[in-house]
């Protein structure tokens, strides 16, 4: 309590003056009761009241990381099973220290359900190869090689025990991080039934000896998992290029999935065979795509299934002007997934943009701003291409913003000739038009647009969280 007045007072989080009244009146109570008594509170203790819970992320169903902010930072939560639960995996996770191991922040032991705060996630590896046009497999592998060295190499060795794709993040400068070390399905705060099913979905990454016998996790079982994440990330590809071949991966991937736990290579030989520097920095966003709850909304019969909802943050962070004649994308997502045809539930999007300026404007306010941000669906024909959907029939009657073309939606106008860099937040839910229209499959691509000669649109960077129902 005493931590949370103190982060009030130093501005750090914002509580309600009700909140103070009945966190001063307790500490003043427990004062009194715990008079001869010392009270020790770990320094990793976090309480509920400072963090606010998002989506789920990703669509892949074996990842529980759940998207939040604490202390006005983006970060990831995973709640677990039981306070012992979570105590355990406190200490095992609070001396890895490495940057690509997904950083431990805090935990509560006290609310219900308890969990832990880590560092926020990312796509995950293989929405990252989905997204990029031109993936460096040898390198993203390389760098989730590395974070795996470094978990075999502490003293006692660390496993990790559940690699799998979902557990691999990547961020927007292309760094891989690796979370959930040790993290069993059994611990966390999951039905029976679901983690049974689960066990049987993650057959292809986990090694045949921990399938037959009830074996514990070893560094060798965790490098028959890379084989497997790497024979998947190939499939991924060839998605695009079925032709394409891998004289070096195919090789590893097949070494690492070897029967014979003794057959195959350790991570150090795998580098070995891989090395490459690199140069790497990661920088992490504060966008949150917020849950809606009964009290922020008045038609509720679109929040069905929300327990099911997951999010799949997407940035871009260049630099780049759009006049007139340019009209090529500067964010897109992967295809969407879902367990229904339409099942996008919503879009929040920042963007950190600005226009020409009035130093390079001739016209007046009356003539309208001409600098704006619109989306398209990009869905396949018959022919598997990708084609823009034509939004001025399929919304037939909705409005899609002032002169913008009949494939396009415009969800934000540029202020009059402002040359100051500002960040723009648009959120679409359900109810949306756009977000209604939307197919399992189809790929969102964003925009930036500008008209008439002396408009110019100065993109900075772009977010795109995709929240569907899986």
């Amino acid at each position: 309590m005493s931590a949370l007045l103190e982060r009030h007072e130093t501005g750090m989080i914002k509580l309600q003056d009700s909140v103070i009244k009945f966190l001063r009146a307790g500490i003043s109570r427990l004062n009194e009761q715990k008079r001869d008594s010392v009270v020790q509170i770990k320094s990793w203790t976090v309480t509920a009241w400072e963090v606010e819970r998002g989506f789920l992320l990703g669509p892949d169903k074996t990842s529980f990381i759940r998207a939040g902010r604490w202390l006005g930072k983006s970060v990831g939560i995973i709640e677990l099973r039981d306070a012992e639960t979570t105590v355990r995996y406190v200490k095992a996770w609070k001396n890895l220290r490495s940057n690509r191991i997904q950083g431990f922040l805090g935990a509560s032991t006290v609310d219900t359900p308890p969990f832990i705060i880590i560092q926020p996630s990312h796509l995950t590896i293989t929405d990252h190869v989905r997204v990029t046009a031109k993936p460096n497999l040898r390198r993203l592998i390389l760098e989730l090689l590395r974070a795996v060295e470094y978990l075999h190499t502490r003293t006692p060795p660390v496993v990790h025990g559940r690699l799998r794709p979902g557990v691999v993040n990547v961020n927007e400068k292309g760094e891989v991080i690796v979370g959930s070390v040790g993290l069993q399905l059994q611990d966390l705060r999951l039905p029976t039934k679901d983690i049974s099913e689960l066990e049987q979905s993650l057959n292809e990454y986990t090694a045949p000896e921990l399938r037959e016998d009830d074996n514990t996790p070893t560094n060798s079982s965790d490098v028959f998992s890379l084989g497997a994440i790497i024979s998947t990330l190939i499939a991924v590809v060839r998605e695009r290029n079925p032709d394409r071949k891998f004289p070096l991966l195919t090789p590893v991937s097949n070494d690492c999935r070897a029967v014979d736990p003794s057959a195959r290579p350790n991570v150090t030989q795998l580098i070995e065979r891989l090395e490459e520097k690199l140069q790497i920095k990661d920088e992490v966003t504060d966008f949150l795509a917020v849950m809606p709850s009964s009290e922020n909304i008045t038609e509720l019969t679109g929040l069905r299934n929300i327990d099911r909802w997951r999010v799949v943050p997407y940035v871009r962070k260049t630099s780049m002007v759009y006049l007139e004649q340019n009209d090529h994308l500067y964010l897109a997502s992967a295809p969407l997934e879902g367990s229904t045809e339409h099942p996008l539930r919503q879009l929040s999007i920042e963007v950190q943009c600005h226009d020409q300026g009035k130093e390079y404007t001739t016209a007046s306010p009356q003539d309208g701003t001409w600098t704006w941000i619109e989306l398209a669906l990009l869905r396949e024909n018959e022919e598997g291409k990708r084609k823009q959907v034509d939004l001025k029939q399929a919304l037939k009657g909705q409005p899609r913003g002032f002169m913008v073309e009949d494939t396009r939606y415009e969800i934000l106008r540029l202020p009059f000739a402002d040359s100051t860099l500002r960040v723009h937040r648009v959120n679409l839910d359900w109810r949306n038009p756009f977000i209604k229209e939307a197919r399992r499959g189809d790929v969102i691509a964003l925009h930036p647009k500008a008209r008439f000669r002396g408009w110019a649109n100065y993109m900075s960077s772009a977010e795109m969280h995709v929240v569907t129902e899986q």
